[in-house]
């Protein structure tokens, strides 16, 4: 499930990123595609049609909201004509726990090579838990 974290905007992670490297998983590039048809992604050159099981959100307190919606990924061969296509980069951190914080953003120019983080502007992020209990401390300690 997804916790989020509220009254703190995702463009202030930026200055925290470089902190976060030592428990940096992984980098997944994502195309979002929208259209009349739904919602698809492609991802390491596979294409998916998103089936999403929404779920109201539930506030656990001043600080979280936790949303417990399903997406079904289902392997697609074509992407609608017309649609919006949106590239994501997402940084994936993971603590000892497994507990994984997700960044999810854009590059307002070209990625550079040299530099991770270069013209890179966070818009979502959100922590992938297992239970709504589970120690957010390690990331909370850095971001807060």
């Amino acid at each position: 499930m997804k916790l989020y974290l509220q009254n703190y905007k995702p463009a202030d992670l930026f200055r925290h990123l470089v902190e976060l490297d030592k428990y940096f998983l992984r980098e997944n590039i994502v195309q979002e595609i929208y259209s009349e048809e739904g919602m698809f992604q492609v991802t390491n050159n596979k294409i998916y049609k998103l089936n999403v099981t929404d779920k109201p959100a539930v506030h656990l307190s001043n600080d979280f909201i936790v949303d417990t919606s399903t997406i079904l990924m289902t392997e697609s061969y074509q992407i609608p004509t017309n649609h919006i296509a949106i590239m994501t980069t997402q940084y994936i951190y993971q603590c000892k726990s497994g507990i994984q914080l997700v960044v999810e953003g854009t590059f307002t120019k070209n990625k550079s090579t040299n530099t991770k983080y270069l013209e890179y502007e966070p818009n979502n992020f959100y922590f992938n838990v297992q239970t709504e209990k589970d120690d957010l401390g390690v990331f909370l300690s850095i971001i807060k």
